[in-house]
């Protein structure tokens, strides 16, 4: 199965009532792989497939030629003060069938993952321009920071690694989507 597989016919995306999916096929490789992943919330997020977007919702299908071969599942919180924003970020699981290991997967649904977190923890924020910043705080403010941390647990060299791998992905993808914001991202990662 490795030989054949093309990355280029992988899909990675959000699964809720936003987006199309088959809810008895996702429900089935999330409860069939739910130890393997570590999911110990899996029954939170088979709520995700049946509800609209939402940040403390957040699960992703890697669908392969008309399968589910993967997953993962985040929550993330936003808050903001006069001074700074705060994402947290706690991802739950994250699992790839054994035949499709090592092709690419996990780091297609990671970075997924992370430009989808970004994109909608950004659209919490209370400033969406440069130009709204210096309207409200004046024109000598200056630019926010956005603390972004990640919570995870990493009792292997494997879930440490991919942690590495999330946090990475995450801290990339919220610098691209602050870029035209007035707001800088400071990044900080707890193992616990």
């Amino acid at each position: 199965m490795k030989n054949t597989f093309n990355l280029n016919n992988l899909t990675c995306r959000l699964a809720n009532t936003n987006n199309p999916h088959n809810r008895a096929k996702a429900i089935s490789i999330i409860k069939d792989s739910a130890d393997e992943a570590g999911a110990i919330h899996t029954m939170h997020h088979l709520e995700a497939l049946d509800k609209p977007q939402s940040l403390n919702h957040l699960v992703w299908l890697a669908e392969y030629q008309d399968q589910y071969i993967g997953w993962m599942a985040l929550a993330a919180d936003v808050s903001e003060d006069s001074d700074a924003a705060y994402v947290s970020i706690v991802p739950y699981a994250i699992y790839v069938q054994d035949e499709y290991r090592g092709n690419g997967v996990a780091e297609q649904l990671i970075w997924k993952s992370a430009l989808d977190t970004a994109l909608w923890s950004t659209l919490e924020l209370n400033y969406r321009s440069f130009e709204q910043f210096q309207l409200q705080k004046g024109i000598d403010e200056e630019v926010l920071s956005l603390h972004l941390e990640i919570e995870a647990r990493g009792n292997t060299p494997l879930e440490t690694g991919l942690i590495e791998k999330i946090s990475r992905a995450m801290t990339n993808a919220f610098e691209q989507q602050v870029e035209e914001l007035p707001y800088f991202v400071r990044f900080e990662q707890h193992l616990i």
